[in-house]
């Protein structure tokens, strides 16, 4: 019962991050960045543009990457491995939560981009917890997505061999 308790916490405790928007009705832009407590920093964008069959609404795509060290601004769509995975998700549903509130979109898309099958065998051969915590990003993905937003969107998910992506497309 401890682990779920502290598991449930930290999705209450996300980093703080606020979002900044750019644009206008045609085509926008929210940027957020957060300091993580390894001194990384996860970086959230959402970007709209006109959506093809109702081009009064924006597509809103949400990209989010964490550095790979704190003296870098390079970052990674993958799943790093460097750990706090929950504060960091907490983080993400917080901004998106924040974005939601703000922007009150109609179509919301994001992916879970799946870790390169040559870079997963060598994370696997170096540290194999490190790599089932990495193929489980999905599954953690589609609950998240559940319990935070399907009461105000509907969910698809399509998965092929690079990634799953998640339309959500407000109720």
């Amino acid at each position: 019962m401890k682990r779920f308790a502290h598991f449930t916490e930290a999705f209450d405790s996300p980093y703080k991050i606020s979002l900044d928007r750019k644009g206008n009705s045609k085509m926008a832009s929210y940027t957020g960045e957060a300091v993580l407590g390894d001194g990384t920093k996860l970086k959230i964008r959402m970007l709209g543009t006109p959506e093809v069959n109702e081009p009064e609404e924006l597509d809103w795509e949400i990209i989010f990457t964490r550095t790979k060290s704190s003296d870098t601004s390079m970052s990674s769509l993958d799943a790093t491995g460097q750990g706090d995975e929950v504060r960091v998700f907490a983080t993400v549903i917080d901004a998106i939560k924040q974005f939601i509130k703000a922007e009150n979109p109609k179509y919301v898309m994001f992916s879970a981009e799946k870790t390169d099958l040559k870079k997963m065998k060598a994370i696997k051969a170096k540290d194999p917890e490190a790599a089932k915590k990495m193929q489980s990003r999905e599954k953690l993905y589609s609950r998240l997505i559940k319990r935070y937003f399907s009461k105000q969107f509907k969910v698809k998910e399509n998965t092929n061999r690079i990634a799953t992506t998640y339309t959500m497309e407000r109720k």
